[in-house]
């Protein structure tokens, strides 16, 4: 489902946005005023900007903003995207397009709703730099699936952007068999393995900088499940409906900073700025392996 309505054209010669199978709409939430709550300008609606790129050929994005420094939730320049979709599933895996430019902020703040026992909170580093897919995990559905995207994080000084373009739903036939999720330091993500996904190794001396260097040859992408002979990694890679696999592993994590983040200037976060492993949403009270 795209950010924009069926049939648009979009910018340049990127052509129509085509058709999907739900909706998108903004909540843009109000300047608290002195004289009540929700009665001052909307002065996020000047931040909300539009560009060509990412899929359809257009998204849009605004700046991340920290809620703690604006007031509390609802505070200024807070704005909510919501994707719905407009057909009935039970079990899926969700994904979000991350667009090549304008997906920065390390602490993407998603709410999967319509699940069973409530909205899962899934929070993903988006500083891919490239046109790709992220998954948010396989839930089962009892309601209306809706995926929620704020533009609000721990870290939010105005100073990166958040973006919002497309999800998408495999729909699935039951729970994948085994779930899988990794979490860990070096050891884990494959530190020295090479061929790192971009976000998580990138942007050396600079604010930006991330070292988590999850490895596409890590040894739990290379394990091999009992009964499998395909690994881990080429499962996931395939979207096999008998595996779901997350990874928020991290180079250098301590045991502190999985479950509890670093002390910073913006609260307690993850390594790198990211959200700490536990609070990432990654492992749910939905049964998972963990390694």
């Amino acid at each position: 489902m795209e950010s924009i309505p069926d049939s648009t054209d979009t910018y340049s010669d990127c052509g129509s946005s085509g058709t999907d199978a739900g909706s998108f709409q903004f909540t843009f939430h109000p300047n608290p005023a002195a004289n009540g709550p929700g009665l001052g300008p909307y002065e996020a609606k000047g931040d909300l900007h539009q560009i060509g790129g990412g899929h359809g050929g257009h998204f849009w994005y605004t700046h991340t903003r920290d809620t703690a420094h604006l007031g509390g939730p609802g505070a200024r320049m807070t704005i909510d995207g919501t994707w719905t979709l407009g057909r009935s599933v039970e079990w899926a895996r969700v994904f979000a397009h991350l667009p090549d430019t304008g997906a920065h902020t390390q602490q993407a703040h998603y709410v999967i709703k319509g699940v069973a026992g409530g909205g899962r909170h899934r929070y993903v580093n988006t500083h891919f730099s490239k046109n790709t897919w992220v998954e948010l995990g396989v839930y089962r559905f009892t309601g209306t699936p809706r995926v929620e995207l704020t533009n609000t994080t721990d870290d939010g000084t105005a100073d990166e952007d958040v973006a919002w373009d497309a999800v998408a739903f495999q729909p699935l036939s039951a729970k994948p068999k085994h779930m899988v999720v990794a979490m860990g330091d070096s050891y884990t993500s494959g530190a020295g393995a090479g061929a790192y996904s971009p976000e998580s190794d990138r942007g050396h001396g600079k604010s930006t900088w991330n070292a988590c260097r999850r490895s596409d040859n890590s040894w739990p992408r290379k394990m091999m499940l009992p009964g499998q002979s395909t690994s881990i990694g080429e499962l996931s890679n395939n979207r096999s409906a008998i595996v779901d696999f997350l990874d928020v592993s991290c180079s250098g994590a301590k045991t502190s900073q999985l479950t509890m983040g670093n002390p910073t200037p913006w609260g307690k976060i993850g390594n790198y700025r990211e959200k700490s492993q536990i609070d990432s949403g990654d492992l749910s009270r939905t049964p998972h392996w963990s390694c």
